[in-house]
This record gives structure tokens, C-alpha cells and sequence, in this order.
């Protein structure tokens, strides 16, 4: 039987380790890999949500590794996990998993407990990893849409539309201060980029060149 595995991404700071994992065993069993992450009821005009996303699809890439995406809206996490498996003929399931104690799993629930009950014919891989959770507070605001404009060799940003412009693009304001101080996201020949604006211009020298071949 043709090794089919699906590799369950929850957190992009584990993605890479995971990914290696799979790709491996897909590579020593003669299979192939599909990648899942559940996407969150967020908006994506949120900086850090799409920052990770960003950074799972490109590592999704590196490792050539086809990504889905589900989104979560209130469903189970090993309903949506076991759903995938069964819709794509999957027969190995990779997932990263902290160590649990009994009250964790008193009060949680048991996600491999509950993958296990769930897909009876399916082998399941769990990689151990840090229990160890980022909480922080948003350093930005919801995004707007922006623009990057040139007025007297200096590159500006308006949130107006300006009669001509060099960049198009979402701009995420600082919440520690009032002045127009952020980052400003944008995307040109599809490579993702993000510049830096402080007091309403741009000041990472190193854009320069990429921001004269508008």
C-alpha cells in the first residue's frame, strides 16, 4: 500500500521540525506527504496571523510538501484532522504534541486519545514538542490599506490614495505610539516584503533599490 502521510502544522515555530520529520519517512517508505494547518477566526488583516501563515506556506514550499488549510470555525481539532485523513486517503498522520499531565488531560481532553478513537486503520506519529506557548499582546493594529508614494527623494506613506504612487499595500500601525509609526506590507513579482515606517517614512536603506524599480 502507497505510504500517504499527512503532517498536522498547529504552530509555525515547530513547522520546520515536523515537515523534516515527514518528509523523511515519506522519502525512506516510498510515499509522499500533504501538510495541514488549521487557520484561526481571525482577521487576516492582523499582522502576526498572516506573518505565520506566510512563514508555514513558505516552509511548505522549501520542503515541496502540497498545504491545506481548514479552517477551524468551532469544530474539534481531531474531527477536522480525522475529516482530511479520510477525504484524502491518508494512512499516516503526523502531529506535534507536548508532554501532558493528568489535569491537562482532565481539562483539555486528550487529542491523541480522541485521533486514535477516530481513525481505527490510520498509524499515528506524534513528535514531542515544547509545551512551551508565545501570549502576547498585538504590537499592532488591524490593518489599512496604504501607500508608499516618492515626494522630494523621500518615500512616504499615505493612507489616502495619492495621484501616483510606487507601492500598494497594508499598513499596520504601532499601538505604542500616536505618530504614523508601523510596518508596512506589500507584495512585488509575488515575493512578500515589509518595510519600515517611522513618523510617516519609509527608513530601511535596504529597500532602496527594490523601491527605485517601481
Amino acid at each position: 500500500m502507497e505510504k500517504r502521510i499527512l503532517i498536522c502544522i498547529a504552530y509555525y515555530k515547530n513547522a520546520e521540525m515536523l515537515l523534516k520529520r515527514g518528509t523523511e519517512l515519506a522519502k525512506g517508505l516510498n510515499g509522499f506527504c500533504y501538510a495541514l494547518t488549521i487557520t484561526r477566526d481571525i482577521d487576516e488583516t492582523q499582522y502576526e496571523y498572516s506573518h505565520e501563515m506566510e512563514i508555514i506556506e513558505a516552509l511548505a514550499s522549501k520542503y515541496n510538501v502540497p498545504l491545506l488549510k481548514e479552517s477551524i470555525y468551532g469544530r474539534k481539532i481531531a474531527d477536522i484532522i480525522s475529516h482530511v485523513t479520510v477525504d484524502n486517503n491518508m494512512n499516516h498522520v503526523i502531529i506535534g504534541q507536548p508532554v501532558q499531565n493528568k489535569w491537562d488531560m482532565i481539562v483539555k481532553g486528550s487529542l491523541v486519545n480522541d485521533l486514535l478513537t477516530k481513525l481505527k486503520q490510520v498509524d499515528l506519529t506524534i513528535v514531542e514538542v515544547s509545551k512551551e506557548k508565545v501570549q502576547y499582546v498585538s504590537e499592532y493594529e488591524a490593518g489599512t490599506s496604504a501607500f508608499v508614494f516618492k515626494e522630494d527623494g523621500i518615500y512616504k506613506l499615505s493612507l489616502d490614495r495619492p495621484k501616483s504612487f510606487v507601492l500598494e499595500g497594508i499598513f499596520y500601525q504601532s499601538t505604542k505610539t500616536d505618530f504614523q509609526t508601523g510596518i508596512f506590507k506589500s507584495k512585488k513579482h509575488n515575493e512578500v516584503f515589509v518595510l519600515s515606517i517611522i513618523d510617516g517614512e519609509i527608513k530601511w536603506k535596504s529597500n532602496e533599490k527594490l523601491l527605485a524599480t517601481n
